[in-house]
């Protein structure tokens, strides 16, 4: 458990959580990431808000598909310091969706959640979904990705999965259930992804369209 803990205090660090993420993702994975998250860019400037944005990875990676306004908050004050020296012009806060909910101002296009989900539990979890649908203009999307667990998994991504230091991995069926406490059912669908990463490893996608 000592180890485990060590490990996750180092991953709080932006520039070692990067290189980590840098290292254990296929060279292809930000164009399967990208497939899921801006599949009709089409030319048009979007407004995308980043939930849980980390050091602002996303902007990093897909600034050149296309032109879009660009606003990310997440609690780690060391990740949005390297954000905001790399992203100067971009709109980056520090805090929660309770710290933060008065400060942004929607619509957006798109909102994201990458990474963040398995990181909370239930009650911040629907806070969040419930906060990015009300952020949302009608036709924009709300995109998940988080590590699952599920029967028959792979037992090193199942492993992984429960070594990750985020608390609560879950099943899909439990991230769809929490998207679907703010967007209606029939809006929200999941799947599940393999292949993304060097070592065995499942994510769970859920995609809710705002109506």
């Amino acid at each position: 458990m000592a180890e485990r803990r060590g490990l996750h205090r180092l991953l709080d660090s932006s520039r070692i959580y990067s290189a980590f993420q840098s290292g254990v993702a296929r060279p292809e994975t930000a164009e399967l990431v990208r497939s899921q998250l801006f599949p009709d860019l089409d030319g048009r400037k979007l407004r995308v808000l980043d939930l849980g944005c980390g050091p602002a990875a996303l902007l990093s990676a897909y600034t050149h598909i296309g032109e879009f306004t660009y606003v990310g908050f997440d609690p780690n004050e060391k990740y949005i310091d390297k954000a905001r020296r790399r992203f100067p012009d971009a709109e980056l806060h520090v805090g929660t969706v309770s710290d933060v909910k008065n400060k942004i101002r929607g619509p957006f296009d798109l909102a994201v959640a990458q990474g963040v989900l398995h990181h909370v539990e239930d009650q911040s979890a629907v806070e969040l979904a419930e906060f990015a649908a009300s952020q949302l203009a009608s036709g924009g999307r709300f995109v998940t990705i988080d590590p699952v667990l599920f029967a028959g998994q792979h037992p090193v991504a199942s492993m992984l999965a429960r070594l990750d230091r985020g608390r609560y991995v879950r099943r899909e069926d439990e991230y769809r259930t929490i998207v679907q406490t703010a967007f209606p059912p029939d809006s929200v669908a999941t799947t599940i992804e393999s292949g993304w990463l060097r070592v065995p490893y499942n994510h769970c996608v859920v995609i809710a369209r705002q109506q």
